[in-house]
Formats: structure tokens, sequence, C-alpha cells
């Protein structure tokens, strides 16, 4: 098995305090027994990826502008293969919660009222974990909506927008947003908007997992400019590339973006292929 750590630059991984690390290490062991971690084969010799990379949801504007563009990488955590398995997800779970009652109890006050508390976790990824970390911190619970406005086409994600429905956010809460995987936290950003038009504050981002790269456990709340924390039960920086980059453009240009990565028979090639790894260009 290959880890995380082939694609990180050595000493990275290695600061996070030990219990972290173990944490980690079994949450990769874990999705990787699942069916549900995907890395790019890399040519041995020269560290070239010669693999399919994947999108991941930050996107940023090219040099000269047009159209927003994801950032790709080598890597993919398919944490639907997780929820498949919710009783091997129990650890992380508790874990996360009792960090973010740490959180919670260094924030509230003993002589003075404090706001209620609240996970607003986000679609899809999250609705299954939510409930779980909620009734572990435990806390009251809702979620938002995801709206489709476009189909994604080659290398694009959907284009969509989160909407109140089911769930209403409540006013005057501590809100606690919950994602399944953290990375460039454009979910996180469009979820605070939801909970400052509602009069609420975020106090933290949960995760299961935390990819961001590079490495990053704060996060600036771009509502009122307040950098908060980003809790994880696994934090496993991961890296990423805009499309023009050389590590990867070549990749793109032969058509080795895989647009929908969690897709079913996308997801198998991905794995076969991760299994098997094609010729570097240099060999064929």
């Amino acid at each position: 098995m290959t880890t995380a750590n082939s694609v990180v630059p050595r000493g990275v991984i290695t600061r996070i305090p030990r219990i972290e690390q173990l944490m980690a290490d079994l949450f990769l062991r874990v999705l990787f027994d699942l069916g549900g971690y995907y890395e790019a084969p890399i040519h041995e010799p020269t560290g070239e990826i010669i693999g399919r990379v994947v999108p991941y949801a930050g996107t940023y504007v090219p040099e000269g502008g047009g159209e927003p563009r994801h950032f790709v990488g080598p890597q993919y955590c398919n944490l639907a293969k997780l929820e498949e398995e919710l009783v091997k997800a129990a650890p992380f779970i508790e874990f996360l919660a009792e960090k973010v009652r740490r959180h919670r109890n260094s924030r509230w006050s003993p002589l003075a009222p404090n706001p209620p508390l609240y996970v607003l976790a986000a679609p899809m990824g999250a609705l299954t974990l939510g409930p779980l970390f909620a009734k572990a911190v435990p806390v009251n619970y809702g979620f938002l909506e995801k709206k489709v406005l476009a189909v994604g086409g080659a290398g694009r994600r959907d284009k969509t927008e989160l909407i109140e429905s089911r769930h209403v956010v409540p006013m005057g809460a501590d809100v606690i947003i919950f994602e399944d995987v953290c990375n460039h936290r454009s979910t996180a950003g469009e979820m605070a908007k939801r909970v400052h038009a509602a009069g609420s504050q975020v106090i933290a981002i949960a995760c299961i997992l935390n990819r961001t790269w590079p490495s990053s456990e704060s996060w600036v709340n771009p509502c009122d400019g307040v950098t908060i924390p980003v809790i994880s039960a696994a934090h496993i920086p991961m890296i990423d590339f805009m499309q023009e980059d050389p590590a990867v453009s070549s990749l793109i240009e032969r058509g080795y973006l895989m647009a929908n990565p969690k897709d079913q028979q996308n997801w198998s090639q991905l794995l076969r292929e991760m299994n098997h790894p094609p010729l570097s260009p240099r060999q064929q």
C-alpha cells in the first residue's frame, strides 16, 4: 500500500503529534481496506505522475482570466466507502467529537449564558456521518442541500449552490460546520454566508479528513475575518496542482483527468489502474 506520505515533502506529516499521526495512519489503512483510497501511480525513477489525476472542490482563475478551473491532484479519499460500513467510522467519529468537546468547553463561560451549539453539515458527503458526529458530541444538527445550477463537463464538477430547505440555520447559535473532507474551504465559505445571514457565528470547522495543502489547521471566515480552528479526525495534507502545472498538464492534455471519481464505474477504473499502472510516456 502507498500512503499520502509518498507525495508529501518529508517532515510535513511527522510534525503532527503522535496520537494525530496514529489516527491518520489508521484512517488511511481502514479506507484502503474498504477500497476507498486512490493514489495515482508514480514512475519511480523520476517521480513523475503517470496515472489519472482527479479534480477537487477548490477552484482558481487561470492566469490571464477565464472560467474558474478546479485544482487537481493524484490522490482521492472516497468516504462513500466508509459510509457503507459505519461501524468502522466509529473511532474517527468519537475522536473528532472529543476534540470538538474540548474546543467547546474552552469557549464556554460557567458564569454567563452560552449560545446554543449547532452542527451544520454540508451535502452530500457529510449527510451520513454528520448525524453520528452530532450525536457523539452531543448537539443539535441540520444540513444544507445542494442545488445544481449547471452540469459539469470534462475537468469540471457540477456548478452548484447551497440552500436551506429541509433545515433552517438557527439564530444566535455557535455553529460548527461539518464536512467529510476539508480542503480548499470553498464549501465552508458558502456555508458560513448562510450562518452569518441567520445571525449566528461559525466557531469551528469539523471534518473526518483534513487534506488541506499546504498543511493548515485554521481558516479565516470571510464573513467576519475571524480565524477559527479546523478540527479533524485525520489530518493528512495531500498535494494539489493548478491544471497548467507541468506536473499534471500533459496528463490532462492526454485525457488523464477523471472528472467524476465517485461514479461507481469511474472509481472502479481508478482502482484498477492504481493496481496495474500504465507505462510512463518515456516507456511507451
